[in-house]
């Protein structure tokens, strides 16, 4: 009955459920946000209109309970605090475009794994996506990534000392031995 005593208890347990949700999204979100500020230098994420993609009545409320707007938000001012950078990149066609080869590939949203169009790879979706993602996050900071290529396939890099490079200069003297070793 409205407005008996009954009802009024069931509410408050209610509300109570809701809050303890609530807090412990937050938690979630905090630590997580904590973490990858400690871990990167460059956070990147698709900049998702969720209030646009809550309309959906079939994804709004898992979208809404995972706090997608709230994690990003968290994130940017704790990377901001600690000097990091925190980049939205443009979500169009994040987990159809090849990640290699660049070619979009038109496929529905719930094939999870498929083959490029172009190149032939094998892509699973979330994966290549995350790196789409990425990739945009380094373009939009001014450093773009080249072909990607297994370490193993690079040189190593060249080790320093921290010492000054052994450039002749007239007037300098060298201590002997060096000459015969090329510094």
């Amino acid at each position: 009955m409205k407005g008996s005593k009954n009802r009024f208890k069931a509410r408050q347990r209610v509300a109570s459920g809701h809050a303890k949700v609530r807090r412990q999204r937050t938690d979630f979100n905090h630590k997580l946000s904590t973490e990858l500020v400690r871990r990167h230098d460059l956070i990147a994420f698709e900049d998702l209109r969720v209030r646009n993609m809550v309309r959906n009545h079939a994804l709004a409320k898992s979208i809404l309970d995972a706090g997608w707007s709230e994690l990003v938000t968290l994130t940017e001012y704790k990377a901001l605090s600690k000097g990091k950078r925190v980049v939205r990149v443009d979500p169009a066609y994040s987990t159809q475009e090849c990640f290699h080869c660049g070619a979009l590939n038109k496929i529905a949203l719930d094939i999870r794994e498929f083959d490029c169009v172009s190149c032939g790879r094998h892509l699973r979706r979330d994966h290549n996506a995350s790196c789409i993602v990425l990739k945009r996050g380094l373009a939009k900071v001014g450093q773009d990534m080249p072909e990607l290529k297994p370490v193993e396939m690079e040189p190593l890099p060249v080790q320093t000392t921290g010492r000054a490079s052994s450039v002749s200069e007239a007037g300098t003297t060298r201590p002997k031995g060096l000459e015969a070793h090329g510094l």
